[in-house]
């Protein structure tokens, strides 16, 4: 008695998180599944690289600039890995690569970081 639907609501809430957190080491950041270790701005660790999700905004801007074209990642990195957030415009080495952070969004304890680099000449 005294106990309102707010209640059940933050402890459904609260378990939602922990069963989140858990799958971010357990399955989205297993080494067996889909993660690899990668040197994300002189931090090493475990992470998924996907250049699949960002192969349509490379296709679309190599037709835009003559004699240009980019690289584009997409990175999902848990946020504890990282010493801070990525900013949007601000210089990240990838792989000792050198690309802009176009995006960073924090999302339930990982980050997911858009990467891209941009060069002159031949594809």
């Amino acid at each position: 008695q005294g106990r309102c639907c707010h209640d059940s609501i933050g402890e459904n809430w609260l378990m939602f998180k922990d069963m989140v957190a858990a799958d971010i080491d357990q399955v989205i950041l297993n080494e067996e599944e889909f993660a690899d270790w990668h040197d994300l701005n002189g931090t090493k660790c475990l992470c998924v690289v996907s250049d699949d999700a960002t192969r349509k905004r490379s296709t679309l801007s190599s037709r835009n600039y003559s004699g240009l074209h980019g690289k584009f990642t997409c990175l999902a990195v848990k946020k504890d890995s990282l010493p801070r957030e990525p900013k949007q415009g601000e210089n990240f080495k990838f792989d000792g690569k050198l690309y802009k952070v176009i995006s960073c969004v924090d999302d339930m304890g990982m980050y997911t970081i858009e990467l891209g680099a941009y060069r002159m000449g031949m594809t």
